[in-house]
């Protein structure tokens, strides 16, 4: 996926990694997650972590986090804070 605010070449970075979460398609996916299959601790798992660290994404987040816990082991949990923002911005529309 070609992202929407940086050229190519930077396609782990976290606000990379946060489009592809967030726009982009099963394949792009499938993408990201050869990636970091292959580097479970390299730049693009980095990222990813960071935009999980920060975020809150129905569904997409607990997908990733036991995507990575399943390669690492890692505990990760999910910002409570990131999802009780998402849930108020869901409750009016947003």
């Amino acid at each position: 996926m070609l992202h929407r605010h940086l050229e190519d070449g930077f396609a782990d970075t976290p606000m990379a990694v946060e489009d592809v979460l967030d726009h982009g398609s099963v394949a792009d996916w499938r993408d990201l997650a050869a990636r970091v299959r292959q580097h479970p601790y390299g730049e693009a798992a980095r990222s990813l972590r960071q935009v999980l660290a920060g975020t809150y994404m129905y569904g997409t987040t607990r997908i990733w986090i036991e995507f990575l816990r399943s390669l690492t082991g890692e505990n990760l949990k999910i910002n409570e804070a990131a999802r009780k923002r998402w849930e108020e911005c869901a409750k009016y529309g947003y």
